[in-house]
């Protein structure tokens, strides 16, 4: 088992408090997030069914530990970036982030990804837009088939895996778990019933955890959650935010400071998976939200649901609507007729703890790089 070197600022004399009056109920603090929205009479198959989808995942697990199933080893640094959590939770800043990191130190990153639906998250990716850093991209479910490919390819001598904390064939040497601190555990329950892909106590596997959002939620209950993260698991946490950059438009691909949107009225089109998140970002900003047209998460947008959201937009007196660069991926800007459609760039900023992980990281690429 690796070990962790001590970089956590827990304290062990000092009690974590909750400021949200919760009355120091474990049991309530571990379960927070929101849930599925489960029809009536369907409550108990869907506890049925997070009680088979945790037997999977413990079937799968012990073949790992076993040897049945085998994971292997590469001769080049990689870190994973993944989560605890079905939804968005900031990977792809944070891959864009830490491939950039990679960069600065004279590696030669390559990102695996298993190209979930669409892809968007490999093409924003490539793209090397606002907050990413345009390395090599493989996308491939079988990532130890993607690793061979980036090694031949592109000459990768370090590899970021996208969403790889439940993904076992690749052993890695660094685990970065992100965790959404405006809905962090998923209602503690597992798929389908919550939002959980693995239980809590997967987490004493991570190397570092990151609080994500940690600007959209009230700073009390951020060092709150960080105390009991840091308690629970004796791993170091990080705070970050996902920063608005700028806007660009998706028709000409103008670029514009964010201050552009300050008292316009906007009509969003969201596709993600916490829409809620993009509306505060906008907010934050000074945008005057009219509404947001929510779609599911990597969803496959078709000309006639934009030319719905338009109509919307446009009775509802919006300047201009906007949406997200992983949107903006799946969107033809010919659909919006003449109304014109911005893209949120944001960029992935570490607000506490940024030392810490830049060290480890940068250590791991000095220690295992020639």
């Amino acid at each position: 088992e690796r070990t962790h070197s001590g970089e956590s600022r827990m304290s062990a004399t000092s009690d974590c408090q909750d400021p949200l009056g919760s009355r120091r109920d474990e049991e309530a603090f571990w379960g927070r997030g929101e849930t599925p929205a489960i029809p009536i009479g369907l409550g108990y198959m869907a506890r049925f069914a997070s009680g088979m989808f945790g037997l999977g995942l413990f079937l799968r697990r012990s073949a790992y530990r076993a040897g049945i199933k085998k994971s292997v080893r590469l001769d080049c640094p990689v870190i994973s970036v993944g989560n605890l959590t079905a939804g968005g939770t900031g990977k792809t800043p944070c891959v864009a982030w830490v491939t950039a990191l990679l960069q600065e130190a004279g590696a030669r990153p390559t990102v695996l990804t298993r190209g979930y639906r669409g892809g968007d998250e490999a093409a924003l990716l490539t793209r090397g837009g606002v907050g990413t850093s345009g390395v090599p991209v493989i996308v491939n479910p079988d990532r130890r088939a993607g690793a061979k490919r980036a090694l031949a390819e592109h000459r990768a001598n370090c590899l970021v895996l996208d969403d790889g904390f439940q993904h076992w064939q690749v052993q890695r040497d660094l685990d970065l778990v992100l965790i959404d601190s405006s809905r962090p555990f998923g209602g503690g329950r597992l798929l389908p019933s919550g939002f959980l892909r693995e239980p809590l106590d997967a987490l004493s596997r991570a190397d570092h955890l990151l609080l994500t959002r940690c600007d959209q939620v009230q700073s009390g209950y951020v060092d709150n959650l960080r105390c009991k993260l840091e308690q629970r698991f004796g791993l170091p946490v990080a705070e970050a935010c996902h920063a608005p950059a700028a806007v660009w438009s998706l028709k000409n691909e103008d670029v514009n400071e964010v201050d552009h949107l300050e008292k316009r009225s906007v009509w969003g089109l969201a596709g993600i998976g916490n829409p809620e998140a993009f509306r505060k970002t906008l907010e934050t900003i000074g945008a005057e939200v009219l509404g947001i047209d929510r779609f599911p998460d990597h969803h496959n947008y078709r000309q006639e649901e934009i030319q719905s959201v338009v109509r919307h937009a446009r009775a509802a007196g919006a300047d201009f609507m906007i949406t997200t660069e992983k949107d903006a991926m799946r969107l033809d800007p010919e659909w919006f007729s003449d109304m014109d459609i911005l893209v949120l760039g944001i960029r992935f900023e570490i607000r506490k703890g940024e030392t810490i992980l830049r060290e480890r990281i940068l250590e791991l690429v000095q220690r295992k790089l020639p």
